[in-house]
């Protein structure tokens, strides 16, 4: 399986696809078999607790109770599936736009499908943000070579602006995306200028439509706190101290991916390990400070685990340890039941 997606084949998409139904199997079936929340109560749902702009527009629907130990709406799984789907597509293009794996192939779109249903990926503010700084990091990256890159570096902004709307703590990523953006290119005082107002551009559009519609006490009578808890020490539990050391795991690991490949690489190549491991740093900032944000991750631990494939000499252990993996995600997914 992972030879055929390692090649950049017509075939390659349909079954790609097929694999994302394969590994939302289980959500899908209790999503057709099982009690379920209504869509609209599936969608608000998607707030998590983390979106101040989910909760808002959903607000009415989150307040109608929903049936006891009810599912996520058949509707909702599917549009989780097909918008984690959009999105490893979206990754595939941005790696192959820099020539960031040896063969232009689909394995990081592969893995990203497989980590989104390991870490719950689906409808829900989370992904949908996460999705909106994947555009982001598409734009800078193409930023690479055009000068000027105004409109490029104008749309990242942007796109970081509404997934900060999208999920708050998503905003910690502007910086992050200066830092990159500055790695790219030797940027100057007015681009970093344009890329901040791309990000502000989403908020005046924002508060401007609350104000002309007159939304502003429903606004602030929102009970939202915001979602960044850096975790107690004398709070940690052994449940704590697993959400905690995975991501920090995947930070090293990135760092260690990277430094393997800038000793070796192209320039071009790594400036992109070097963009990369700056958003799984970001990542793992956002997911150790709010547990429940861990879709920003996906995309890092896609790309690395498709780098280290990749450079591994392809032994045939790979697909043993794929199809294992699989088989153990399908199986959690059934005990959790």
């Amino acid at each position: 399986m992972l030879f055929f997606f390692r090649l950049s084949q017509p075939l390659a998409i349909p079954f790609l696809f097929l694999y994302a139904l394969l590994v939302n199997a289980v959500p899908l079936r209790n999503a057709i078999t099982g009690p379920t929340m209504s869509v609209a109560e599936s969608f608000a749902a998607g707030d998590q607790g983390v979106s101040i702009m989910w909760e808002f527009l959903s607000g009415s629907a989150a307040s109608q109770p929903a049936q006891p130990n009810a599912g996520l709406h058949v509707v909702a799984v599917l549009a989780g599936i097909l918008l984690v789907f959009g999105q490893a597509l979206l990754v595939n293009r941005s790696l192959r736009t820099i020539k960031g794996l040896g063969s232009a192939g689909y394995l990081p779109a592969l893995f990203y499908l497989f980590f989104a249903a390991a870490l719950g990926a689906g409808f829900n503010a989370p992904t949908v943000g996460a999705g909106f700084l994947l555009l982001s990091f598409n734009r800078l990256v193409r930023a690479y070579g055009p000068d000027p890159a105004d409109a490029l570096l104008l749309e990242a902004g942007f796109w970081v602006g509404i997934a900060a709307a999208t999920v708050n703590a998503y905003a910690a990523f502007l910086p992050f995306a200066l830092l990159m953006a500055s790695n790219l290119r030797p940027i100057n005082v007015r681009e970093t200028l344009v890329v901040f107002a791309g990000f502000a551009s989403v908020f005046i559009l924002v508060f401007s439509g609350i104000y002309v519609l007159d939304y502003g006490p429903e606004w602030l009578s929102q009970s939202w706190k915001p979602s960044l808890e850096i975790p107690q020490i004398s709070a940690f539990t052994s449940s704590t101290f697993l959400q905690t050391i995975i991501p920090v795991i995947i930070g090293v690991g990135g760092i260690f991916t990277a430094s393997q490949r800038n000793s070796k690489s192209l320039i071009q190549v790594r400036k992109l390990n070097t963009w990369t491991t700056v958003f799984a740093l970001f990542a793992v900032l956002v997911w150790v400070s709010g547990v429940v944000i861990a879709a920003a991750a996906i995309f890092p631990l896609a790309f690395f685990t498709a780098y280290w494939i990749q450079a591994g000499g392809w032994p045939k252990t790979w697909e043993a340890v794929h199809l294992t993996m699989v088989s153990l995600l399908i199986a959690g997914q059934l005990i959790a039941i």
